[in-house]
């Protein structure tokens, strides 16, 4: 995601289950999802196989909706530390369309 925390939902090690979902959830509704992965999982021979498939995601305009993009520092600086290619999931990703 383009952000993990809301500045007043940063988890806590005394947070409970659902007092955790409450903030993760509220933080998934502020921030856009950037890559969505899928491992899919195959016996082979006693072992498995594993094949992962990565989908950057761009969020679209659709006629009055017009969705904000918004973004935490850290998270941006992590994806770039990490070689997150920003022009090929804005070029290329698959566009979402959020709820309106």
């Amino acid at each position: 995601m383009t952000g993990l925390f809301l500045d007043s939902n940063a988890n806590s090690a005394v947070d409970d289950m659902p007092e955790r979902y409450r903030k993760m959830h509220a933080s998934a509704q502020a921030f856009a999802i950037n890559q969505f992965g899928v491992a899919c999982f195959a016996p082979r021979g006693g072992a498995f196989e594993v094949q992962t498939f990565n989908f950057n995601l761009f969020p679209r305009s659709f006629g009055a909706v017009d969705k904000r993009f918004t973004s935490q520092a850290s998270s941006l600086e992590y994806l770039a530390k990490h070689k997150f290619d920003f022009n090929k999931a804005r070029g290329g990703g698959t566009r979402v369309r959020g709820r309106g």
